[in-house]
């Protein structure tokens, strides 16, 4: 050990560490050597014990490997008395700071696309997975990680609870919002595949349909409408829908608002082209693929088929007239949305209490009649409504009078 006075001490600590830098890595004696002066009463040489230690696990990924190594070990001596509190919380200090440093090198190579130790950074595979390897994908999860470095360690429900709740997420707070998706999309996967039945299984769930709630509702969630990250938002909503879980008609929605479009196609011709769906689904993924960029002539064969369905996929009443209920029919939707594609008004031929939707085009519950009557009027308008040359125009559902 050392001997003499603080003065000398000092010296001899700092001519160690640099003899030792000069000639070659530390040897476990020596690294044992600077830990016990991390105890030391005097603070010059606690601070000279601390740097070399320091200085020592800088020198590559190896050398902090094996300091850490020796650090922790040391921590988890048993033998530790009170007296040894100061090197215990120097030890535990110097943990800490060597951890963030290299995350910082490790990241700032990684941002740079320069070599990095993968694993220093955690799932980057599966972040690189969901919305791809590129330079602004980088930079989010970079951040993502100096936010919450404790996803570094693993990903369960002890990660999920330590973070923020969502319900405390501004909407511009990309970072935190890539952050809870990401780890909430792989906690579903890891759920999905093990098809766990435990407490903790449980407890995922109901924070999956928390998140799926704050997504269905417009005016929360992360915002998508500017900015670069949009691309990337929206591949992680996507993640966080395959495996949540959720209900077709809450799927096809959140995926249509964040625009998801891949998504939502596949779900749309998953049930428009098979007839046992519900017709809560059929209406849903109606109004969905009508308002999407997608395959004209697909939707107006859809919209053709389903206009002689009288399937009831909404019933409703009014607190004016209760006793006069409204029910909506897969026939009904698809009339209104002939009607909206081919540039008509559908509130001008019957569906006067048509409420719009941001996302659905209409509300699928302001689509219905209270009489049959009042639908069969509607249908018959719609009949006069395209004939001649709106009907040339229009999605080809009715034959014109000429074609007559």
């Amino acid at each position: 050990m050392f001997h003499g006075g603080a003065e000398n001490l000092h010296a001899q600590t700092v001519n160690f560490a640099e003899a030792t830098h000069a000639t070659g890595k530390a040897d476990e004696l020596q690294l044992v050597q600077w830990i016990e002066q991390l105890g030391s009463e005097s603070y010059v040489r606690r601070k000279n014990a601390y740097r070399c230690l320091f200085v020592e696990a800088m020198r590559d990924f190896e050398s902090l490997q094996r300091v850490r190594g020796t650090l922790e070990g040391y921590e988890a001596d048993s033998t530790q008395t009170v007296s040894d509190l100061e090197r215990s919380r120097s030890v535990d200090w110097l943990l800490k700071e060597l951890q963030q440093e290299w995350l910082d090198i490790n990241l700032q190579a990684f941002k740079t696309q320069r070599p990095f130790k993968e694993t220093l950074l955690g799932p980057w595979p599966e972040f690189a997975q969901a919305v791809g390897d590129r330079f602004r994908t980088r930079q989010l999860y970079a951040q993502v990680i100096k936010r919450y470095p404790q996803i570094i360690q693993g990903i369960d429900l002890e990660l999920l609870d330590s973070m923020e709740d969502i319900d405390r997420l501004r909407r511009d707070d990309t970072v935190g919002w890539a952050g809870h998706l990401f780890v909430q999309a792989q906690l579903n996967r890891q759920i999905r595949i093990e098809r766990r039945v435990s407490v903790g299984a449980d407890r995922g769930r109901q924070v999956a349909s928390k998140m799926t709630a704050i997504l269905h509702c417009n005016g929360s969630g992360p915002n998508v409408e500017s900015g670069l990250m949009e691309p990337v938002i929206t591949d992680l909503v996507q993640a966080f829908l395959i495996d949540a879980g959720v209900d077709l008609r809450e799927r096809l929605v959140i995926a249509s608002r964040f625009g998801c479009h891949d998504l939502v196609q596949r779900d749309c011709l998953s049930v428009l082209n098979d007839p046992t769906q519900s017709p809560a689904r059929i209406v849903n993924a109606l109004l969905i693929a009508s308002a999407v960029d997608g395959d004209d002539q697909q939707v107006d064969r859809w919209l053709g088929r389903f206009l002689s369905d009288s399937r009831v996929s909404h019933a409703w009443r009014s607190s004016l007239r209760p006793e006069a209920p409204r029910r909506t029919q897969i026939r009904d939707v698809a009339l209104a949305l002939a009607m909206h594609r081919s540039g008509l008004d559908p509130r001008e031929h019957g569906f006067k209490l048509l409420v719009s939707d941001p996302v659905l085009i209409f509300r699928p519950y302001s689509l219905g009649f209270d009489s049959e009557q009042s639908r069969r009027q509607a249908h018959s308008g719609w009949q006069l409504a395209v004939s001649g040359k709106v009907a040339s125009q229009a999605v080809g559902l009715y034959p014109s009078a000429a074609e007559k």
